[in-house]
């Protein structure tokens, strides 16, 4: 969510370990392709935690009536194995 008197930022973390940062400068999408070493991988489950600054509802701040808290949205969010090479 982009309110103008708020600045985004998000955190992405790999098993308590923070892997990228951003914060938005304007309400245009971040497009990015964030690897995960080998050496912060786990075998079997992994945490993937997403962090941001703030979540707000669209009907505190403009007219909608939106009341759900919302903070940052995903169009595309893959993860993908890439076995290293013996």
């Amino acid at each position: 969510l982009c309110l103008a008197d708020r600045q985004q930022s998000i955190a992405i973390e790999i098993n308590g370990q923070v892997l990228q940062t951003y914060q938005w400068t304007t309400c245009d999408p971040w497009h990015a392709q964030v690897q995960i070493p080998p050496e912060l991988q786990r075998i079997g489950f992994n945490d993937l935690v997403v962090r941001t600054a703030y979540a707000a509802a669209p009907a505190e701040s403009t007219d909608q009536e939106e009341t759900r808290r919302l903070s940052v949205g995903f169009t595309e969010l893959r993860v993908v194995s890439n076995p290293q090479s013996p």
